[in-house]
């Protein structure tokens, strides 16, 4: 149901959209769920996700992810990675699997062209890890 794509910037923000749709999905067990185009069942520690973007100009981002994840599996541990730079995340909890949270949770610097962009659990996994929404990378000018 997903069909990985580069992730251009969009015209009016200049964001980079990093989708379940437009991703590389790996590992043995996280799929893409239909009910609300995430990512769900992400229990294994080899799932992961990746994205490849064309940056044209060197800008700096902020990192905003949308996700969902039932309070009683809260507390797992994911990576956001950039070339050589970490995003750590403690995933917490929203309640439920239906209610989805998006926040700023760090930001990365780019040089122009193109680069890889990957979510990954940071240890064990209790339970799941979160139902994954989106990624979005949107420059500090705007």
């Amino acid at each position: 149901g997903n069909t990985p794509e580069v992730v251009q910037p969009e015209r009016l923000r200049h964001e980079l959209a990093c989708l379940p749709t437009n991703a590389e999905i790996y590992g043995d067990s996280v799929v893409l769920e239909d009910s609300h185009s995430n990512l769900g069942y992400w229990q294994s520690e080899n799932d992961h996700v990746v994205w490849t973007a064309d940056v044209p100009e060197a800008t700096e981002y902020v990192v905003f992810l949308e996700w969902a994840c039932d309070d009683a599996v809260a507390g797992n541990t994911c990576a956001i990675e950039v070339g050589d730079q970490r995003v750590t995340v403690q995933v917490e909890g929203t309640g439920d699997w239906n209610q989805y949270r998006r926040e700023v949770v760090g930001r990365v610097k780019l040089d122009a062209g193109r680069h890889r962009i990957g979510i990954r659990a940071v240890g064990r996994i209790n339970g799941f890890l979160f139902d994954f929404k989106s990624l979005t990378l949107r420059p500090t000018s705007s």
